[in-house]
């Protein structure tokens, strides 16, 4: 018998996971390198078909959603890209 501990996903992590279709290519998106490449190409090709289906609203609506997320972003390598105490 082995002494694995399992650490429960986060509230977050489970709600992004439960979603219908995201929930589907989050979970294959840590399996492997590929997956992770054809998960991220998934994303590009949705936001492309919200271009041609929406038009610029489309665009602009996934940009200004990703707003926040490139935000945390930088202000997480700001905060820890010193060197550790």
């Amino acid at each position: 018998m082995s002494d694995t501990v399992y650490r429960t996903p986060s509230l977050v992590s489970r709600a992004f996971r439960a979603l219908p279709f995201v929930g589907s290519l989050i979970k294959d998106a840590g399996k492997s390198d590929e997956a992770l490449i054809f998960a991220l190409l998934n994303a590009v090709m949705l936001w492309v078909f919200a271009g041609i289906f929406w038009g610029l609203e489309g665009v602009l609506a996934v940009a200004l959603g990703l707003v926040p997320v490139v935000l945390i972003t930088l202000c997480a390598a700001m905060l820890f890209s010193g060197k550790a105490r």
